[in-house]
C-alpha cells in the first residue's frame, strides 16, 4: 500500500476506536484514558500493547471527529486536551454504518466490532510503522479534506503529477511576506554565526 492511500484509509479505524472509547459513560474524556482503555498486558511477553499507538493518527481521528461534530474539545496551555462527546457522535456512527465502503460498517458487520477492529489496527499499525507516519503527513490539502464516509478510490487523483502553484505576486500578503524573507535573509547574511559566541 502506497503512503498516500493509506493516509486517507487509516483515520477512520482510530475513529472507530475513539468512537468505541467514547461508549463508556463519562463527562468528558483524555487521551491517557483512550489509549489505556484500547491497551492490554501481554504476560507471556512482559509487555504493554497498545492498539492506538500512532499518536499521528489518533491526532488525526480527533480532529476529525471534532470536524464532524461528533467531539467538542478542550484545549488547556499545559494540561492534557481533555473531549466531550456530542449530540452528533451518534448520527455520525449511523452515517457511517450506514456505508459499505465504512470502516463501522464492516466492523459492526462482522458481529464483534471491537475484536474485528483490533485485528485490523495490529496491521495497520505495523503499516504505519513501516511507512513512517507522522502528524506532518496529514498536513496536506488532500487529507484535511478527507471524509471517511464518502472516500472511494476512483476519486483519489495520482500523487506523482505535479503543478504548478499560481501566486498572486500584487498580493499584499505575499508582499509581505517577501519582504520579511528579504530581511531574514540579509540578516543570516550578515551574521554567518560565528560573531554571537563568547
Amino acid at each position: 500500500m502506497d503512503k498516500q492511500t493509506f493516509l486517507n484509509l487509516a483515520p477512520e479505524y482510530y475513529m472507530l476506536a475513539l468512537y468505541i472509547h467514547l461508549q463508556y459513560p463519562a463527562d468528558y474524556y483524555t487521551d491517557a484514558g483512550w489509549t489505556k482503555d484500547f491497551s492490554y498486558h501481554d504476560d507471556d511477553a512482559d509487555a504493554t500493547i497498545c492498539y492506538v499507538e500512532n499518536a499521528a493518527l489518533r491526532e488525526e481521528a480527533i480532529r476529525l471527529m471534532q470536524k464532524h461534530g461528533a467531539i467538542s474539545v478542550i484545549e488547556d496551555p499545559f494540561g492534557p486536551t481533555i473531549w466531550q462527546k456530542t449530540e452528533a457522535l451518534e448520527e455520525l456512527s449511523d452515517q457511517l454504518e450506514s456505508s459499505p465502503a465504512s470502516v463501522f460498517f464492516r466492523a459492526r458487520a462482522s458481529g464483534d466490532p471491537k475484536s474485528w477492529l483490533y485485528a485490523a489496527l495490529q496491521k495497520l499499525n505495523l503499516t504505519a510503522d513501516e511507512l513512517r507516519i507522522t502528524s506532518a503527513d496529514f498536513a496536506a490539502g488532500a487529507v484535511a479534506d478527507f471524509t471517511a464516509r464518502t472516500y472511494n478510490k476512483a476519486e483519489v487523483e495520482p500523487v506523482d503529477e505535479w503543478a504548478p502553484i499560481t501566486i498572486d505576486q500584487a498580493n499584499p500578503a505575499v508582499v509581505e511576506a517577501t519582504k520579511q524573507l528579504n530581511a531574514a535573509t540579509d540578516a543570516i547574511e550578515q551574521d554567518n554565526g560565528y560573531g554571537t559566541c563568547q
